[in-house]
């Protein structure tokens, strides 16, 4: 899993957020979890997270740093020569692409690299929250292949972007971290159509402004149409990895089974007790409610994200090297 981005950002994007959103919920108990699980994590962190299921996620170590980030994807740093030659072979290789737009002429250099080598399915563009960094970087993208082209004479048409990516920043502002840099993604259909995906923001008081779970929902259209393509390549060429893959699928969808119901069971049992006692459900008090039901939504929100949303697991993909690869 390859993360391309601009090095001028990372003070931004890769610094853990201290800021909590909703502080006047700080002290309550949505805003006691919502500080628990997003403190200490940058919003490079959040977005690797929603792709290690599928492997390591590597990025391009900015050269001069003496130490890499203690959060984010990993630091791979290149050898001292032509950088643009070893970042073409990092996206060539990679099962997955991820780029944060931006208009700097490096990231505008991947953007046509990645374009170019990677298929559709298997690229993700990164909308920054803000609308004029977007719109700047779609109208130098869409011509610097033009001047590419009659420079090298090879033609490196890139796909279409949306002209208008309706992000609701005011929105995203309320629910996550202020400041948040990531307003949406842009997938792409195998016939190279754009699909943008706005952050899909929960209201703050059912999601608690977790930041994990909200990108998770909006890049898993994206990765769930990268997996479907791999299968295909599976099914074709690899009828063992493809067996394998629909076993791995089947079994994590089991373990969730199986991790949920235990709890459901200890829930029937706790009412069946209180029932037998004589008190009837009249008798459980108000903490004792919300603590059974907290319990039971945790456990089944857990287990419905670990072995259904994200089947990626240690799924196998095709080799590299293996029929029906694109390099």
């Amino acid at each position: 899993m390859l993360y391309l981005r601009s090095f001028k950002e990372d003070p931004h994007r890769g610094t853990p957020e201290t800021h909590r959103a909703l502080p006047l919920l700080d002290l309550t108990p949505p805003g006691v979890i919502h500080t628990l699980l997003t403190a200490g994590k940058s919003a490079e962190d959040h977005l690797a997270s929603c792709f290690r299921d599928m492997g390591p996620v590597i990025a391009v170590g900015q050269p001069g740093e003496r130490l890499p980030p203690a959060v984010g994807a990993r630091r791979l740093y290149l050898e001292q020569g032509p950088w643009k030659n070893q970042v073409r072979d990092l996206i060539s290789r990679a099962r997955f692409v991820v780029l944060v737009a931006d208009d700097t002429e490096g990231t505008l250099w991947e953007f046509a690299e990645a374009t170019r080598l990677v298929p559709p399915e298997r690229f993700l563009l990164v909308v920054p929250a803000s609308e004029k960094a977007y719109e700047a970087f779609r109208r130098k993208a869409t011509v610097l292949p033009r001047g590419d082209a009659a420079r090298t004479g090879r033609d490196r048409t890139v796909p279409r972007l949306p002209v208008d990516p309706r992000i609701d920043s005011d929105r995203i502002g309320m629910a996550l971290p202020h400041g948040f840099p990531f307003g949406g993604v842009v997938s792409y259909s195998p016939d190279r159509e754009p699909v943008f995906t706005p952050l899909r923001v929960t209201p703050p008081a059912l999601g608690m402004g977790l930041v994990g779970p909200t990108l998770w929902r909006t890049v898993r259209p994206a990765v769930e149409r990268a997996l479907d393509a791999e299968a295909v390549i599976l099914k074709a060429h690899h009828d063992e990895l493809y067996r394998t893959r629909k076993d791995l699928v089947f079994a994590r969808r089991m373990h969730a089974v199986m991790l949920a119901g235990p709890f459901a069971f200890l829930a029937y049992l706790l009412i069946r007790w209180k029932w037998a006692a004589g008190e009837g459900l009249d008798g459980l008090s108000p903490e004792w409610w919300v603590s059974l039901i907290s319990a039971v939504v945790l456990c089944g929100y857990r287990t419905y994200r670990h072995g259904v949303m994200r089947r990626t697991g240690v799924l196998p993909m095709p080799p590299s090297d293996g029929p029906g690869t694109t390099r």
